[in-house]
């Protein structure tokens, strides 16, 4: 009797560091790694009429010691707007503004039952992300990040939460404005072949136009796939899609907040290290 025996296959190392494509893992680099990053995020879809804004980032990270990691980047924005109630029509290109991001690993999952990183990105913008008016913004996203590889080299689990408070200042009116977004996020992620995975992201957002929380605009649930491949030991991509499946603006019934938030994202990022 002939016994057929499958080869097994050779799963490579999981590294979280851009493995999800709206949240983020813990995994932080390697003393004296430098990376090159573009991320391109696209979001569609209000209430009326046509809107789409197109943002995209180009960041170097370093790691300049243990466990921390250090990224400045610049953005750039495209919006094209009509019938959007709230909002002015618009069609433009512009410089939107500089952000940094600094990343703090607390525990190493390969010698802690999970993974935990502490992470501030402060940014300075002139281009509202939602309208596209010129404005002088002012916001940082504090973030708690955990994660843990349920079957090791195989399968891993991510959890997001998120503080980002923001101020603006209106360039035609002079006005202030303060808002705050409250965020959870959960993603899994399985490895298919080596260096490849593909898994599902869940996000549940709140909006606030306070910064102390207490002034409640709206929420919503965004769900989608999450693809990652790793090419040469040097390149490495993700693609995300994500859709608001539930939410409600304060006071409003409709099914989904198209008011603070929109209805599609997607997101490409490339990154390559040298």
């Amino acid at each position: 009797m002939i016994v057929a025996v499958m080869p097994m296959i050779a799963y490579a190392e999981i590294d979280t560091e851009h493995l999800f494509g709206f949240l983020t893992g813990t995994d932080v680099g390697k003393v004296g790694e430098k990376e090159i990053e573009s991320e391109t995020t696209s979001q569609f879809g209000k209430r009326t009429g046509s809107y789409s804004a197109l943002f995209q980032r180009l960041a170097f990270e370093f790691m300049p010691l243990p466990n921390f990691r250090f990224e400045i980047g610049a953005l750039a924005s495209y919006h094209n707007i009509s019938g959007v109630i709230g909002l002015d029509d618009r069609r433009q290109a512009a410089f939107e503004g500089l952000e940094f991001d600094l990343r703090y690993r607390l525990l190493d999952r390969n010698y802690a039952p999970f993974g935990l990183t502490i992470e501030a990105e402060p940014h300075w913008g002139r281009v509202d992300a939602s309208s596209g008016e010129l404005v002088d913004q002012y916001s940082v996203n504090l973030s708690i990040l955990m994660d843990k590889e349920l079957v090791p080299d195989r399968i891993v689990a991510a959890f997001n939460f998120v503080y980002a408070p923001q101020t603006t200042r209106l360039r035609v009116t002079g006005e202030w404005a303060r808002e705050a977004t409250l965020g959870l996020g959960t993603a899994f992620m399985s490895q298919i072949q080596p260096g490849v995975l593909i898994g599902a992201e869940g996000r549940y957002l709140r909006q606030y136009d306070s910064l102390g929380l207490d002034a409640f605009a709206g929420q919503a649930f965004f769900l989608g796939p999450t693809l990652y491949a790793k090419f040469a030991d040097r390149w490495q991509l993700t693609a995300a899609w994500s859709i608001q499946v539930a939410g409600q603006a304060a006071g409003g019934g409709n099914s989904l907040d198209l008011a603070n938030f929109v209805r599609y994202e997607a997101r490409l990022r490339v990154v390559s290290e040298f």
